[in-house]
């Protein structure tokens, strides 16, 4: 796992009128519009990114500690699935390297 570069969580919608979604130190991370009611939905996924990353995270550390002891190389998640999260891990990160696709 990379160092964190994006405000540290946990983040929380603040204001289910608004949206506004803060930092533990109440600093705003972001904010929906309170027209827009769809936004708020948003809001609340925006909150759970910090929580949703670190816990796929756990994920993949879990899935590689299981095929070590279990003497595999590799991990061999042939339908893609290790290949999704890796790949919603990178773009959270905002890293551009994406890995590579699993061999099928």
């Amino acid at each position: 796992m990379s160092d964190v570069k994006h405000t540290p969580g946990p983040w929380l919608v603040s204001d289910e009128y608004t949206g506004i979604v803060v930092d533990s130190n109440g600093l705003r991370v972001a904010a929906a519009y309170k027209d827009k009611p769809y936004e708020i939905y948003d809001a609340h996924l925006i909150a759970a990114a910090p929580e949703l990353l670190k816990a796929l995270e756990l994920l993949i550390d879990d899935l590689r500690l299981r095929a070590k002891l279990r003497g595999d190389d590799c991990l061999d998640v042939s339908d893609g699935r290790l290949y999704k999260a890796q790949k919603a891990i990178a773009k959270a990160r905002g890293e551009n390297n994406e890995p590579k696709e699993p061999m099928s």
